[in-house]
């Protein structure tokens, strides 16, 4: 089966992103790992070049509403909300030109749902998001600082693009379906140092899961969409 035009938009903008960040620099100067003077701990220099990296790991946790779309008649819409919570990690360039770039990839528990009655044979059918994971490019640029505190770093505001995996849950009657899907996920994040360590940030993504085939006795498509808003912590990792 072929890829479809959103993963392989997905997957291009992932790998420019991975080939930009470890290119090989021009000068051929071999540097040791050092701390990045402009911000401090949890910050360093890529070898040879001006570009200071941030590797860090996360915990999260937000609202998440979608629209589950039944291919049946009468139609059948449902309108899931509910949260999710997880964690993951990211590695984030800072340029000395003032732009972001970097990935990330996160695991999520969720309990996004919605039910009701069909019309079509009264019975109560449901839809149920379970999990789901992502890797996202990331891409953007660093804002005016917000304090004057030394060793902490800009904000920034970035675009993310990447692929989206889950487990969704359809029900109609007796009869359950659990099925992985997947889907192009794009959006913003705003990322707010607070400390040398620390940080916090507000992603806010859509994700297209597309039109899946469920076994509700017979074969039922289901077309899925949702939108997230999540809070994050991260710490950074260091040496010291």
């Amino acid at each position: 089966m072929g890829l479809s035009s959103n993963k392989i938009f997905a997957l291009a903008f992932i790998s420019g992103l991975m080939s930009a960040a470890f290119a090989a620099p021009a000068a051929a100067t071999v540097e040791y790992v050092k701390v990045c003077s402009l911000y401090g701990a949890g910050f360093y220099y890529v070898p040879g070049s001006d570009t200071c990296l941030r590797i860090g790991g996360f915990v999260q946790g937000g609202f998440v509403a979608g629209q589950s779309d039944f291919d049946v008649m009468p139609s059948l819409n449902l309108n899931s909300q509910g949260w999710s919570v997880g964690a993951g990690g990211q590695a984030l360039f800072y340029t000395p030109n003032g732009f972001v770039f970097g990935v990330e990839g996160s695991w999520n528990k969720a309990d996004v749902s919605d039910s009701t009655i069909w019309a079509g044979n009264s019975l109560l059918h449901s839809y149920k998001l379970r999990s789901y994971y992502d890797v996202l490019g990331i891409a953007g640029i660093q804002l005016p600082r917000t304090t004057n505190t030394p060793n902490i770093a800009p904000p920034s505001l970035s675009l993310v693009v990447g692929e989206r995996w889950g487990e969704a849950r359809v029900s109609g009657g007796a009869f359950t379906d659990n099925h992985s899907i997947s889907g192009l996920a794009i959006g913003a994040l705003w990322d707010q140092p607070v400390s040398p360590h620390c940080s916090f940030g507000i992603e806010v993504t859509y994700t297209n899961y597309g039109r899946n085939n469920f076994n509700l006795g017979g074969p039922v498509i289901v077309d899925q969409n949702n939108w997230s808003a999540i809070i994050r912590l991260q710490r950074n990792f260091s040496t010291q």
